[in-house]
């Protein structure tokens, strides 16, 4: 991944997750997750991964979005969110988004 380079040669400056996120935040925020939409993958690793599916799977039949979860309390970088509520967090994902 270089700094200020495309993704991909030529690709279109935005690819956008094609999930319905309307459905999937009104799922995480009816269990009290604190959700929020981003246009931003972040840098570096997420960007690269979240854009080239975007790109991959473009006007086919499947769907691709991102998300981030939060650090574990355990990792020390503020409080985190344990992983038995990130997996609650991505089972109602699926469950919504199936």
């Amino acid at each position: 991944v270089i700094e200020n380079q495309p993704v991909i040669q030529d690709g279109p400056a935005l690819l956008p997750s094609t999930l319905d996120l309307e459905k999937a935040l009104s799922s995480l925020r009816d269990l009290d997750f604190a959700a929020n939409f981003s246009d931003d993958a972040g840098g570096f690793l997420c960007n690269q991964l979240f854009y080239s599916l975007c790109h991959r799977f473009l006007n086919g039949p499947t769907r691709v979005g991102f998300l981030h979860l939060p650090s574990l309390p355990e990792q020390g970088f503020g409080h985190g969110l344990k992983l038995e509520s990130q997996l609650r967090a991505v089972q109602a994902l699926v469950n919504a988004l199936g």
